[in-house]
Order: structure tokens, then C-alpha cells, then sequence
């Protein structure tokens, strides 16, 4: 099984790639709003708008496309720790109970570890170019605030300018708009991604290798602060098939396989072989 701590702490070296990304945008953002020398007439605003818009935009896409390449790697090293952690848990469960355990995985067992990451990688991918977008966005509204501001005589150029960066640095940046309208920061978007991937595909395996070993009983694990609709499953026994007179069934208590239930969105709890 995998910990509620191992999973919390799990994604930490693919968020910190992320928080470095946004500083570095932010950080062009800056640069390119001050570069400019004065405010003239709306059209040549516009045209130096437009044409720095495009090289923030670039920019942007070019240093996510690189975080994106590193994260790849950071995802086969979590996805394979995850692998080795849950299992060799679990196989000491296994043992206990008198079941030999293979000492590679099977080629379904592969198979699963494979897919996990892909899905989570994919998914990683998708709100990249989300992510340059919404950049574009930002850094356009606050050329567009300095303008205003400057233009009805409300601030100085200088304070303009000023209250742009400070703005910048602040907010951060809102890389994903969900179609809800709920928006989520680069950060939050990866975590997200990231512990409920890796914790899906933990599940998979975990599932696996209990049918290759003949194991029906699954206990859950139980961590402080759980959501309300995960607290009344946690720390039980369940049954995978649904056919013992004594536990109850697992998809159907705990919400396996839905986002709101067992190893849905952003959640970390597991379960583990019972015997």
C-alpha cells in the first residue's frame, strides 16, 4: 500500500519544476513591461501590445515545453517508486499469509505501471498550451490596466508600470480554467494531476497482483482530516467481489473507480491485502 504520506509528500519534485516556471515567466512579464520608454498614441501602444504579447507567448510555451520534458522524467522515477513501495508492502502482507510473491513484475503488471504514467502525462501535456494562453491573457490586462491608469491622469507612467509588476508578482498566474470557470494555479493543477495519477495506478497494480494471488479482502487506510464522505469508509474491510457474508462490498462502499470516491480527485487513501 502506499502511505497518506508518501502520497502527500509524492509530487513535490514535479510541483517545485512548475514554481519555477511561473517565476520565470513572471519574471519576463516584468522585464518586458518595463522596457518600454513612454506611453504614446493608442496605436502605437497597440502595436508594441500586440508585439510583445507574442513574445511572452513564445516565451511562455518555450520554458513550459522544456519544464514538460523534465517533468516526463520525474514522472517514470515517481511512477516506479510508487510501483516498488506499494508492492513491496503488500508482499510482505503476502508472505505472512503463506503466498509466494513473483520477484518481477508480470507483464500486466507492466502494462498498468506503463498506462498510469501515460495518462498522467497526457494530462500534464493538455494544460500546457492552457497554461501560455492564460499568460498571453494576464500580461495583455496588465498592459491594457497601465494604459488606463496612465491615460486618465489617475497615475503617473511610473506608477503604472509599477503597480503592473507588483500586480504580476502577487497573483501569480491562473494556468487552468476548468469549464465551470473554477480556475486552479499552476501548482495546485500538477499536484492534483500528479497524486491522483500516481495513486490510480498504485490501486491498479495493487488490484492485479490480488487477483494473480487469489486475495478477495481489502482493508482501507485511514488518515486525519479525511473529506466527510471518505471518513465513514476509511480504516475498514471490504470485499472485492462482494460475495462475503461478513464485509461489505468494496466498489460500492468506498466509490472505487469515481472521481469522488477511493483514489479519485486528489485523494490519498489506498488499501492493502487482507487475510
Amino acid at each position: 500500500m502506499l502511505s497518506p504520506e508518501f502520497l502527500d509528500s509524492l509530487p513535490e519534485s514535479i510541483v517545485e519544476l512548475f514554481r519555477q516556471v511561473e517565476q520565470d515567466i513572471l519574471l519576463d512579464m516584468a522585464r518586458r513591461i518595463s522596457k518600454a520608454d513612454k506611453i504614446t498614441d493608442t496605436a502605437a501602444w497597440q502595436a508594441w501590445r500586440y508585439e510583445q504579447t507574442k513574445l511572452v507567448s513564445s516565451n511562455a510555451l518555450k520554458v513550459l515545453a522544456k519544464a514538460t520534458g523534465k517533468s516526463k522524467t520525474e514522472l517514470v522515477q515517481l511512477f516506479q517508486t510508487a510501483a516498488l513501495e506499494t508492492l513491496q508492502s503488500d508482499g510482505k502482507i503476502y508472505t505472512a499469509a503463506g503466498l509466494a510473491i513473483p520477484e518481477s513484475l508480470s507483464p500486466t503488471l507492466q502494462n498498468i505501471l506503463q498506462s498510469g504514467y501515460l495518462q498522467t502525462g497526457k494530462a500534464m501535456e493538455n494544460f500546457t498550451a492552457t497554461t501560455a494562453n492564460t499568460v498571453t491573457r494576464e500580461f495583455e490586462n496588465a498592459l491594457d490596466r497601465a494604459w488606463l491608469q496612465v491615460n486618465t491622469g489617475a497615475f503617473s507612467y511610473q506608477q503604472a508600470i509599477r503597480r503592473a509588476i507588483l500586480d504580476l508578482a502577487q497573483n501569480g498566474l491562473h494556468s487552468i480554467v476548468y469549464p465551470s470557470g473554477h480556475k486552479d494555479t499552476i501548482e495546485v493543477a500538477v499536484r492534483r494531476a500528479v497524486l491522483t495519477g500516481v495513486n490510480q495506478t498504485a490501486a491498479k497494480l495493487q488490484l492485479a497482483r490480488m487477483d494473480e494471488l487469489g486475495c478477495d479482502l481489502v482493508e482501507t487506510t485511514a488518515h486525519a482530516g479525511a473529506r466527510p464522505s471518505h471518513a465513514v469508509w476509511q480504516g475498514k474491510i471490504f470485499s472485492r467481489s462482494g460475495k462475503s457474508s461478513k464485509y461489505p462490498d468494496f466498489v460500492s462502499s468506498t466509490g472505487y473507480g469515481t472521481g469522488a470516491g477511493l483514489g479519485g480527485w486528489n485523494c490519498r487513501h489506498n488499501f492493502y491485502p487482507y487475510f
